[in-house]
């Protein structure tokens, strides 16, 4: 059900002009006067990105339809059913370099002279045990080559993936003065503690404080920012769920109490040190199987396994009544929307989905609201009298 990773390739700049792979429904092109809005979608192959440009197209907008791999996609110009074209696909990875993703959105806005609306969709969900997987290993060579692990690698998409495209594509949207930018997060950020999903919950968290920042920046230019919080959603992610392989200097025995370089703890490693094999790890601290992972977190990891494989089908959220709902709120704000016109753009930018999504949030306002009453003596004895 999950994939596994065993090995991240270096991030290393791309030297090389990117050639973008497209497709489009016909050769026709539209004026750039034309009725409806251009949308953005990253991560269209599936899932709640799919949805979002069948929506889209539904409502006679313009979409631009990204994603890795742009085979991905070609289903897709099978559902635009409008006279004249209306979908362009475009292959598009978050984590290239910058100048590769401002490349990619000088060829979308060429396509139909503006955007107006882009939609974070893509993301991955990583999973591991924190200590197995948040540490970074390096390698001497010529060049100083850095190994991504764990946090890094889920931060690398959800996180700077996500702003990398916005900024990206921010010059264009400032430009007009107009445009609307949508991040997909996650109810995650609101509910951290769950094992094993800690780098994913904490990208998320990052990107939704990103998100809050950026929105008071462009304001004033009259571009808007919504920060979407779904809770579990009946889609594909569990089945797509990485399990992240374990740092090899997660690995590494400790030293005994007192021993020299016994302040440093595990996951201090030399630029030197190598990966360790299972005859020279401490059996008392490393469980061997087919990956090694550290023996303390094996009944929790365990448990948190089962937990994960049981999701896929049990998500109470629908993918396309989510989908449907985004879009009313992004037109609301010209007041095309279905339904949304009165009620006016989200406060804080953030729009919760999900009965599931709602339950948590207001237990964790609720537990940090009673932790305020309940330390306010300490909260306030600091303030200078």
């Amino acid at each position: 059900m999950f994939r596994t990773l065993t090995r991240f390739p270096p991030l290393l700049p791309n030297t090389r002009r990117p050639v973008f792979q497209q497709a489009s429904k016909s050769v026709g092109t539209m004026t750039q006067n034309n009725a409806g809005k251009v949308w953005v979608i990253t991560g269209s192959s599936s899932g709640l990105g799919r949805l979002f440009a069948e929506v889209v197209l539904a409502q006679g907008d313009r979409v631009i339809a990204t994603a890795r791999n742009i085979e991905s996609l070609r289903d897709l110009l099978q559902s635009d059913t409008n006279s004249e074209p209306r979908i362009h696909l475009l292959q598009l990875d978050v984590t290239s370099p910058f100048s590769t993703l401002q490349e990619a959105a000088a060829v979308a806005v060429d396509k139909w002279g503006r955007i107006d609306v882009l939609v974070n969709n893509a993301a991955a969900g990583m999973a591991g045990i924190s200590e197995e997987v948040g540490l970074t290993s390096r390698t001497h060579s010529a060049f100083v080559l850095i190994r991504v692990e764990g946090y890094q690698r889920q931060f690398a998409t959800n996180f700077f993936g996500a702003l990398n495209v916005t900024y990206a594509f921010l010059p264009y949207m400032r430009s007009q003065r107009s445009g609307t930018i949508v991040f997909i997060g996650s109810r995650s950020s609101w509910r951290s503690d769950v094992p094993m999903l800690g780098s994913y919950s904490s990208s998320k968290a990052a990107l939704t404080a990103a998100a809050e920042a950026l929105s008071v920046e462009v304001a004033p230019l009259n571009i808007r920012v919504l920060n979407v919080l779904p809770g579990g959603l009946r889609t594909p992610n569990w089945d797509n769920m990485v399990l992240l392989p374990t740092a090899p200097s997660a690995l590494l025995p400790i030293s005994p109490v007192g021993a020299k370089g016994a302040n440093q703890g595990q996951s201090d490693v030399s630029p030197a040190a190598k990966p360790v094999d299972s005859a020279a790890a401490d059996a008392r601290s490393v469980q061997h199987d087919s990956e090694q992972h550290i023996a303390d977190y094996a009944e929790l990891r365990a448990r948190r396994l089962a937990w994960m494989y049981a999701q896929t089908g049990a998500q109470p959220g629908d993918p396309g009544k989510s989908a449907q709902a985004i879009v009313d709120i992004v037109n609301s704000a010209d007041g095309s929307g279905e339904g949304t016109q009165k009620r006016g753009w989200p406060d804080l930018n953030m729009l919760v989905l999900g009965s599931d999504a709602e339950a948590n949030i207001r237990e964790k306002c609720a537990r940090v609201l009673q932790n305020l009453d309940d330390w306010a003596d300490v909260v306030k004895s600091i303030d200078i009298d």
